[in-house]
């Protein structure tokens, strides 16, 4: 995947590495850890400092971003109610 805009990649491979996490599983919430590892694990060769700036995005705060996170700070999949 190619992207000029590390924040846009960022948001499609926490969808991507969330999915690929819960997908045929009960489970619903995941780590920022467990993000992180699976994130970097789909990379052949990850770029530098990938893991690190992947961490640094999911704790900030990304109005667009796929994912969200509950009472006990696990990252969940959004839900609009629209």
């Amino acid at each position: 995947m190619y992207c000029w805009r590390p924040r846009l990649l960022y948001r499609e491979i926490a969808s991507s590495a969330h999915y690929g996490l819960t997908d045929g599983d009960d489970q619903v919430g995941v780590t920022d850890e467990q993000l992180a590892k699976y994130a970097t694990d789909l990379f052949e060769s990850p770029p530098v400092d990938f893991e690190e700036n992947f961490l640094q995005y999911l704790d900030s705060v990304d109005p667009l971003g796929p994912l969200t996170r509950n009472e006990e700070d696990l990252l969940l999949p959004f839900k609009s109610e629209t």
